[in-house]
């Protein structure tokens, strides 16, 4: 599941202009918080699940200048 949520992360940059992911990052700042949200969730298995995903899309959002 991690995988594909690099995976949306990716489809998100490729179908958004830049100018509209530097003014509105809207899918991306929803996407940051429901795993946030997961992160600070009091089963461990969802806590794993959050890591797991911010592990495996941190690449593409560290590499791309926009966000």
């Amino acid at each position: 599941c991690a995988k594909c949520v690099d995976l949306f992360l990716k489809w998100t940059i490729k179908q958004t202009s830049d100018e509209v992911l530097r003014s509105k990052p809207t899918h991306v700042r929803s996407l940051l918080l429901r795993i946030y949200a997961l992160a600070l969730h009091p089963g461990s298995f969802e806590r794993l699940g959050a890591a797991l995903a911010i592990n495996s899309f941190y690449r593409t959002f560290r590499e791309h200048e926009t966000l």
